[in-house]
Order: C-alpha cells, then structure tokens, then sequence
C-alpha cells in the first residue's frame, strides 16, 4: 500500500513539477498569430535556457571562454532581474500594507481629516 501511495504521488509530482514547466517552457515560435506573444515564447525559452545552463555548466574552463560564457552571462543577469523584481515587488506590497495600517490608525482610530 505504501508502495501504491508512493507511486501515485510521484506520478502527480513529476507531471506538475517537470513535465508541465517544460512543456509551458516550449511554446511554439513560429506560427503564432501575434508576434508579440511570438517574441515572449522567443524570450523565456532562451532565459530558461540559459539560467539552467548557468547552473549545470559550472566549471571554470567552460564558462569563462567560448560561446558558454556568454550563455552563462545571460542566465546570471536573468536571474537578477527575476529576484530584482521579486524583491521590489515584496518591498512594494509591505509599504501597501503600512500605508494602508497608518490610513486606519489616522483616519479611522484618531478621527483625523483626510487631506
């Protein structure tokens, strides 16, 4: 039984967690009706791309010279950009909710006038 549970449950794991990514990851590029969505298709398979590179091709003598590391380059940037942005926007929705705790404290609980 245990046996059972384990594979069903790893079945449903290995659908959502990999095959599901990648197959959201392989969006096709030509034959798109709007070049836009074409371009976005374009542009997270070379991030994804490059990001895992940037991790699986991790010695020096391969990253340093060649074509790598420019692709490796590209994985990093992305990479700041991607934790840029979710840093910025945890950084952006704490102020939100301090802003919107101060309105209620000044507007509310003291009874102040709006401005």
């Amino acid at each position: 039984m245990i046996g059972v549970g384990i594979g069903v449950a790893m079945r449903g794991y290995v659908k959502s967690q990999f095959t599901d990514v990648i197959l959201a990851i392989l969006k096709p590029v030509v034959g798109v009706a709007d070049q836009y969505t074409a371009f976005n298709n374009l542009l997270s398979f070379i991030i994804a791309a490059s990001t895992v590179s940037f991790f699986i091709f991790t010695l020096p003598r391969l990253t340093q010279t060649g074509p790598m590391s420019t692709v490796t380059k590209i994985g990093r940037l992305s990479m700041m950009v991607a934790f840029g942005a979710i840093f910025g926007s945890t950084v952006m929705g704490r102020l939100i909710n301090l802003i919107s705790r101060l309105q209620f404290l000044l507007f509310e609980v003291l009874r102040l006038t709006p401005p």
